[in-house]
C-alpha cells in the first residue's frame, strides 16, 4: 500500500507523537488495542466523539487524520454549491422612479382585472 492508498493519516501521526496503541487505548479510556489498529488500517471509522479525541491526542486537525477524505467531501461540497449557486441567480427587475420623492407612475403596475381584486380570499376558490 503506497502512502497515496492510506485510509488515514491516523498511524503516522500516532507515531509522530511517540506513541504505542496500548497507550493511545488508554488516553481514549480503552481497555485493548483492537479498535485502534482496525481504524489504523482503515478497516473501522471512529465516531465523531472518537474523531475529535485523537484529533486532540495527536494535536492535528480530524480533516489532516483523514485528509484525502476530506479533500474529497471537500470537492463534492464545492460542485454542489456551484450547481446551487447558478440556480440562485435571478434576475433582478429596475424600478423605475423620476424621482425618489414622486410616486410612481400608474402603468408602472400590472392590471387586474376588477372582479380578480374584487373576490375574497377563499382557500376553496384559491388553487393553493
Amino acid at each position: 500500500m503506497t502512502d497515496d492508498d492510506q485510509p488515514n493519516h491516523l498511524l503516522h501521526y500516532r507515531k509522530q507523537m511517540g506513541l504505542t496503541q496500548p497507550q493511545v487505548a488508554g488516553l481514549l479510556g480503552w481497555k485493548n488495542i483492537k479498535a485502534i489498529s482496525m481504524m489504523e488500517s482503515g478497516n473501522t471509522e471512529p465516531t465523531l466523539k472518537t474523531a475529535l479525541r485523537l484529533s486532540a491526542i495527536y494535536r492535528t486537525p480530524v480533516e489532516f487524520l483523514y485528509h484525502d477524505r476530506y479533500v474529497k467531501l471537500r470537492s463534492e461540497i464545492r460542485e454542489k454549491e456551484a450547481k446551487a449557486a447558478s440556480f440562485g441567480q435571478q434576475q433582478e427587475l429596475p424600478l423605475i422612479f423620476s424621482h425618489p420623492d414622486e410616486p410612481p407612475p400608474e402603468d408602472s403596475f400590472p392590471e387586474f382585472p376588477e372582479d380578480t381584486l374584487s373576490q375574497d380570499c377563499n382557500p376553496e376558490t384559491l388553487n393553493i
